[in-house]
């Protein structure tokens, strides 16, 4: 965002995340990093987690693990705020529904809407997960998405954000979708099947 890109820790050896809590930026105009001098309480050192731009100055970084630990956790920064500052989010929901922790998952973001939504991953017992979710960044609530049919239970697959026009509809209007390829389960098996997921529907569909 913003002519930069944004890394936050990583994996260092084994199941262990880099010894380092600092949000980083490459400036792809001088082509240089820089440390982002980040205020509040950061998120902790970590790896295989979601790093998600929301609009032109907002980072959401949610889950991610460090050797036995896995976490749950959501935070946001504005890199336009000064100084930029972190921020932890927790469900504003009065039940207790949210995302299990995990690692290795993917995710993307919608800015028509201000959802982030997550696939997949890893779960602290060691099992592959197939669930997605999303979260409204206007209501900070987490929402589990039951789907008519699933990919197989996956992580550390490929995924980005995919745009169709449709055609039929006037004014033409694009459709968000999330594309994730291939992945691993836990039994060793690589997949090198591709889902699409819609995030957005008409009230009439």
């Amino acid at each position: 965002i913003q002519n930069g890109l944004y890394i936050f820790s990583g994996g260092f050896q084994g199941v262990k995340a880099v010894d380092d809590a600092e949000l980083y930026r490459f400036d792809l105009v001088s082509r240089t990093w820089s440390c982002v001098p980040a205020h509040g309480s950061p998120p902790e050192q970590r790896h295989g987690h979601c790093l998600l731009s929301l609009g032109n100055t907002r980072l959401y970084l949610h889950g991610g693990m460090d050797g036995r630990t896995f976490f749950s956790s959501l935070y946001s920064i504005d890199i336009n705020e000064k100084p930029p500052r972190w921020k932890e989010h927790s469900s504003s929901s009065s039940s207790s529904s949210c995302p299990m922790p995990r690692a290795a998952h993917g995710g993307v973001s919608i800015e028509d809407t201000s959802t982030l939504f997550i696939f997949g991953g890893l779960s602290r017992s060691g099992q592959a997960l197939n669930d997605t979710w999303s979260w409204c960044a206007s209501n900070e609530q987490w929402t589990e998405i039951l789907c008519r049919s699933l990919p197989r239970s996956r992580l550390d697959f490929a995924y980005c954000l995919v745009e169709f026009i449709n055609n039929e509809q006037e004014p033409k209007k694009s459709i968000p979708y999330m594309f994730i390829h291939g992945g691993t389960d836990t039994q060793g098996e690589v997949f090198d099947d591709c889902f699409l997921l819609r995030l957005t529907f008409d009230n009439d569909q």
